[in-house]
């Protein structure tokens, strides 16, 4: 002991510590908690000068009745480990461990106590407000450095000189595994500068840019930030006026969220069912009423293409020749107002591309799937049916070789029917509801080609032109 302690003077707690090491009894009454003390012998002969000075040790003596008689010193406790929860999602959990929510109140109220001189315990602030405790969070020096110059890059201006830093921060925050912490922070930013900044185009692109950053890195927890997400995304998407100027380009501000709100649906619809239908209806609204400036209208059209053909076809097709008539009294009435002209435009340019999207993936899914299957599947019947009738055929004597047996009769009695799959069962069904939507929105695309005239075809994909034509 004395030489893993790195000392050179050996003590009594060291043998005794070998001792109880090889389990024998301990020596008792050299060892005391007292400091040593010593003292200096006084002596009446005189000492020649220079002579050293003699000390010896103060052994003062104990009264062994005393120390019967004197009280026993409490019994130690035994060393034990107890783990607890601090704090679950940023939660305390209400359990002994942990202090309770008064004593909490009462150790910040008095910390918040003044110390001013007259003032009593009924006139301090602690007394007349409830405090609310505060979890706190300790983040690593690292990881406030991060996000101080991420957030920096954010909100600087739109130069050549800080472009490629910026691409390379949000790359950060696509990949990078250990955000977790920062998570909450960097809601609270996003939030908080969507709110104040909405007459800054570049703050509110840089805004999206990040949140996007955020829900594609695989390896953090999104769900529990969504509620604080979707209203921003949706105020990009469906605001009244975004940017210092109607001139501003808030237009792909716009097709930025709409993409943003269908990234969110695809990876978080499984979860949240009910997600996806809440955010189709406040798009569907937004876009039926009248009363909403084009501006939001447009968002609502853009919205509703990222979300899938199939939101169009069911949604927005049905409803666009009311919309149409609407954006011609606009035409209309605003002849003299170019920037509600400029709106319209856009606001037909959307419905235009969103209907031509449509249209392109019914026609390859006539091509390419639905028709196909059905076609082998047809096939597929009529060789089986072939066969057997061949096999029933050549089994039966013929007695007359002259005259030829009729096939349709031949085969529909003595041939056994065919074994028909449970997918060619159920391929008749689905096509039939598949062509009656398609038809359904073949109508509605027919109106749009008379309405546009020859425009709405240049809108459309090469694949689609041709099949069409």
């Amino acid at each position: 002991f004395m030489r893993h302690s790195k000392r050179s003077k050996l003590t009594c707690e060291d043998v005794n510590s070998a001792l109880k090491l090889r389990n024998f009894e301990v020596m008792y009454g050299y060892a005391s908690p007292e400091p040593l003390r010593f003292k200096r012998v006084l002596s009446t002969v005189p000492q020649a000068p220079g002579a050293a000075a003699l000390y010896y040790l103060d052994d003062r003596e104990l009264d062994l009745a005393a120390a019967v008689n004197a009280p026993l010193p409490p019994t130690p406790l035994e060393a034990s480990i107890l783990p607890h929860w601090l704090a679950i999602e940023g939660v305390q959990p209400a359990v002994p461990a942990n202090p309770s929510p008064p004593e909490i109140e009462a150790r910040l109220a008095k910390e918040t106590r003044p110390t001013q001189v007259g003032l009593t315990d009924s006139m301090s602030p602690a007394a007349s407000s409830k405090v609310v405790p505060a979890v706190k969070h300790v983040l690593s020096k690292e990881l406030q450095l991060y996000f101080q110059r991420i957030t920096e890059l954010l909100l600087g201006g739109d130069t050549s000189s800080t472009r490629s830093i910026l691409k390379a921060a949000l790359a950060s925050l696509a990949t990078d595994t250990g955000l977790h912490p920062l998570l909450p922070y960097f809601m609270h930013f996003v939030t908080e500068n969507v709110t104040k900044n909405l007459k800054q185009i570049f703050i509110l692109q840089s805004m999206m840019r990040a949140v996007h950053a955020l829900l594609i890195n695989e390896e953090l927890h999104m769900e529990p930030y969504l509620h604080q997400l979707m209203p921003c995304i949706l105020t990009c998407l469906l605001a009244r006026r975004l940017g210092a100027s109607p001139g501003d380009d808030h237009w792909t501000l716009r097709d930025y969220s709409g993409a943003l709100c269908a990234l969110i649906c695809t990876r978080f619809g499984q979860a949240y069912y009910s997600m996806q239908a809440r955010i189709t209806r406040t798009l569907l609204r937004s876009f039926l009423d009248p009363g909403k400036p084009l501006t939001t209208q447009y968002g609502a059209i853009v919205g509703m293409m990222a979300l899938g053909p199939r939101v169009i076809k069911l949604l927005l097709l049905p409803n666009v020749s009311l919309y149409l008539t609407s954006i011609k009294q606009i035409f209309c009435d605003c002849k003299g107002n170019q920037v509600r002209n400029y709106e319209a435009q856009r606001c037909l340019g959307a419905l235009q591309r969103a209907t031509s999207a449509c249209l392109d993936n019914s026609l390859r899914t006539w091509n390419e799937s639905t028709i196909l299957e059905e076609k082998k599947a047809k096939l597929k019947l009529i060789r089986e049916a072939e066969a057997a009738a061949k096999e029933g055929v050549s089994a039966t004597p013929v007695k007359t070789s002259a005259a030829a047996p009729s096939a349709p009769a031949g085969i529909g009695s003595a041939v056994p029917k065919a074994k028909v799959s449970r997918k060619e069962q159920e391929a008749g069904p689905a096509l039939d509801m598949v062509l009656r939507e398609e038809s359904q929105a073949l109508q509605h695309f027919q109106s749009l080609t008379d309405e546009f005239g020859e425009t709405m075809l240049y809108c459309y994909s090469s694949h689609a032109v041709q099949t069409f034509l």
